[in-house]
């Protein structure tokens, strides 16, 4: 089920410039992103660096004493190199119509943003490929402020602990490439803001929702 086209000059693909993510091999796998839908990306399809791989949809999630969610996303990933092992890219995104929950009230809020981060992205030689957001240096983050709780405005910032990573894969119901995350509850501690108004010093990505690229990829 899962996919991202690697190649002998690679291949895999994506949304908002039918894009899509290889892989290129002579004795070694190198990653590409790719202009076409096919499993093995010709070399003039190969991507330049700065490309970008988006992915929209579904909602954002973050749970703790509260539940932090946002309805809307747009993601995207860009390339900053043509081919490497992995390939070196940077992440970035928007969040929006996003409210703060408790079991008694909702509040509105806004100023929503993920953090932009450092990323790499893999292809396989099985058909699929992980999209790792965040380092040590620039980890993936969001943030947020919120009106309410009797103390007028305050922010949020939360940041993760690890690498996000997510997968790419094609969807048979769905006839198309989503990209979900590979593993549940990551966590995310508090790094701006009061523990209290935003929940605790920690939150789970508790869902990420459903992103889909929009794009078909052939089978490697």
């Amino acid at each position: 089920m899962k996919r991202i086209a690697i190649l002998c000059t690679a291949a895999l693909a994506s949304l908002a410039l039918m894009v899509a993510i290889g892989s290129a091999s002579a004795s070694a796998s190198t990653t590409v992103l790719c202009k076409s839908n096919v499993s093995i990306c010709p070399k003039s399809e190969v991507l330049p660096s700065g490309s970008w791989i988006s992915f929209a949809g579904g909602y954002f999630k973050l749970k703790n004493a509260y539940t932090f969610q946002c309805n809307g996303q747009i993601f995207g990933t860009q390339s900053m190199a043509e081919s490497a092992e992995p390939l070196p890219a940077k992440s970035e995104g928007l969040i929006e119509y996003c409210g703060l929950h408790s079991q008694t009230a909702t509040l509105s809020c806004t100023g929503t943003s993920y953090k932009k981060a450092a990323s790499t992205i893999v292809g396989s030689y099985f058909g699929f490929g992980v999209i790792r957001v965040g380092s040590s240096q620039e980890p993936f983050g969001v943030s947020y402020e919120c009106q309410g709780w009797g103390v007028g405005a305050f922010k949020c910032a939360f940041t993760a602990t690890e690498a996000i990573s997510f997968e790419t894969h094609y969807s048979a119901s769905e006839e198309r490439y989503v990209v979900q995350p590979r593993f549940d509850n990551y966590v995310l501690k508090l790094t701006e803001g009061n523990g209290i108004y935003c929940g605790g010093s920690t939150a789970e990505l508790a869902d990420y929702g459903y992103l889909a690229t929009g794009t078909y990829v052939s089978i490697f």
